[in-house]
């Protein structure tokens, strides 16, 4: 059975604090890709940002953006990859 792990009291997403009754989301890899998962708690309306952007990152993956505009600005920096058309 996968280790489940939850230790944090901030929304990774928000960094605010969570608070006991904060209506919250787990979010984590399923159990049968993971031998150890670790579930992060979102409240419950950054979870929802949280699939907007999921669903962003998918749709440029899908148009062959990725690489561009998610992978190098990540490693280096947006500075790196922005440049004025004019």
């Amino acid at each position: 059975m996968a280790e489940q792990l939850t230790s944090q009291t901030t929304c990774p997403w928000c960094t605010e604090p969570i608070e006991g009754d904060d209506e919250t989301v787990s979010v984590g890899p399923p159990p049968s890709l993971s031998a150890s998962r670790h579930q992060w708690e979102l409240h419950d309306c950054c979870a929802q940002e949280w699939r907007v952007f999921v669903d962003k990152l998918t749709q440029l993956s899908q148009q062959g953006a990725h690489q561009a505009l998610i992978e190098y600005p990540r490693q280096h920096g947006p500075e790196e990859v922005v440049s004025s058309s004019r």
